[in-house]
């Protein structure tokens, strides 16, 4: 975040929007980094002159609820007070990616790949004694998403292949 006015800006945080969050794991926590200085005096580096930026970063493991869903969502906002007590806040652009053809406080849309993908393995044993062969079939799920009517999935692989 920079501060792109032209007065100090005090006691800087950012936050995720819970409310816009698509994730089913828990909301991230955005965790300062580096920049800023100490302009109040309180032993922080959360103040941010004119011109200067402050780096936070979060963290987030995806569930294979996410993977399953293709994406996640999220937006941010960074907040501070002027020189008067005056809040100052600003929701986080979406990195100039201009897809819908505003890049102003676009909601940050990060794709995940899927991979569909099946693998089956046959064997079989012969029982001399009783005359019967015995196939197993392995079904394996090699890819990232989660596969249903899996039977079903096996009879098109067979009929493709």
């Amino acid at each position: 975040m920079t501060n792109t006015g032209e007065t100090t800006l005090f006691d800087i945080t950012v936050t995720e929007d819970a409310t816009i969050f698509t994730g089913t794991a828990t909301l991230p926590t955005p965790v300062y980094q580096s920049g800023g200085s100490d302009e109040d005096g309180e032993g922080d580096d959360f103040d941010l002159v004119s011109g200067d930026s402050m780096i936070f970063t979060a963290d987030y493991t995806v569930t294979q609820d996410d993977i399953n869903s293709g994406q996640v969502d999220n937006q941010a906002a960074a907040s501070g007070d002027d020189i008067g007590g005056n809040a100052i806040e600003d929701t986080a652009s979406d990195d100039g990616d201009d897809t819908d053809g505003n890049t102003e406080d676009d909601i940050t849309e990060t794709p995940i790949d899927q991979t569909r993908a099946l693998e089956i393995t046959k064997t079989s044993s012969y029982d001399a004694v009783t005359g019967i062969i015995t196939y197993t079939y392995e079904v394996e799920n090699t890819g990232n998403v989660t596969l249903f009517d899996v039977l079903e999935l096996l009879a098109a692989q067979m009929h493709n292949n």
